[in-house]
């Protein structure tokens, strides 16, 4: 085992096949195919990665005496593993997701009252 599996047999960190493949097919033609070990050798890049990423994460949590990993904390990690550009994409989709969260709030807790009224 590597330091990033904690434990984990590599079946239980894998993605499931049908999603790579669909994120896979997206950006090329329809008549093109992917090949199986394609998708393999993506499967498991994208758990290394999020495993990769999420350590840094633990080790930052726990420097601060944390117990819990946050989205920061993988923004933070992914710089800290110079891993610029796939930090500035989850920091503008954890901005959109924030604010799409507190919206829900906001809707959820005013339910039945019109807030806009005086």
């Amino acid at each position: 085992m590597d330091e990033f599996s904690g434990g984990l047999r590599p079946t239980d960190r894998s993605l499931p096949i049908a999603n790579i493949s669909k994120i896979m097919k997206k950006p090329i033609p329809k008549e093109a195919k992917v090949a199986k070990d394609a998708k393999e050798i993506m499967q498991k890049s994208a758990g290394e990665f999020i495993a990769i990423i999420t350590c840094r994460a633990k080790e930052i949590c726990e420097s601060e005496a944390r117990k819990t990993v946050t989205g920061e904390d993988l923004i933070r990690a992914m710089d800290e593993l110079d891993m610029p550009y796939y930090a500035e994409l989850a920091r503008k989709y954890y901005i959109q997701y924030r604010e799409l969260a507190k919206n829900e709030r906001v809707r959820k807790y005013s339910r039945g009252f019109d807030y806009r009224k005086p």
